[in-house]
């Protein structure tokens, strides 16, 4: 899986070698998009059905009769696993984006409401320090979410359900049509009050 979170496929003996030993011609990073996990868990479903049709007795030599039931269920769980395990780290990725998202607003909105008392320079810049952070996540934040949208799509045509907690998310942070706007909302909703 590591593999293919870094080069976005199976690397060769021969390119794994080339990595080990830091050659110019080894591959370069290239992370996967949503095109390549969805052909990931396609092969691996579509393997899953091939596997689900074997014959369940084969005889071999007209006298040698084999059960291959436990062997096909194990294949089919091993298949399962690995299909799932790309779709969980889909879910896993999306909850994390959003809950460091939803974490970095709450954080940005409590700091941003302290009150600042003429002179008090150090919670003058503190505040600036906030705003400034809101600006540098806002380009970031922007660009997130049309992934998310496509990961959550490709997860919803699996069928693999998301739990709450992002549906909570997404509320928290405005939900994906309207979170990119909720980080400046943030910065323009509060002005330096100065009492």
């Amino acid at each position: 899986m590591q593999q293919f979170l870094t080069y976005g496929r199976q690397l060769t003996a021969d390119e794994l070698e080339l990595i080990a030993l830091d050659d110019g011609m080894a591959p370069k990073p290239n992370p996967p998009n949503m095109e390549l996990f969805r052909e990931q868990i396609d092969n691996y479903e579509s393997l899953f059905m091939e596997i689900e049709e074997m014959e369940s007795v084969h005889i071999f030599s007209a006298w040698f009769q084999v059960d291959l039931r436990p062997f096909r269920q194990a294949l089919l769980n091993t298949v399962s696993k690995w299909g799932n395990m790309f779709k969980q780290h889909l879910v896993d990725h999306v909850t994390s984006s959003l809950s460091d998202l939803a974490s970095f607003i709450r954080e940005a909105d409590e700091g941003l409401q302290q009150p600042v008392k003429e002179g008090d320079y150090e919670r003058l810049v503190n505040v600036m320090g906030y705003l400034m952070n809101v600006k540098e996540r806002q380009l970031m934040t922007d660009d997130m979410f049309e992934p998310l949208e496509q990961t959550i799509e490709l997860l919803k045509f699996y069928d693999q359900e998301l739990p709450e907690e992002v549906n909570v998310l997404l509320q928290v942070t405005g939900g994906s049509e309207a979170a990119p706007a909720h980080l400046p909302a943030v910065q323009s909703a509060y002005t330096l009050p100065c009492t």
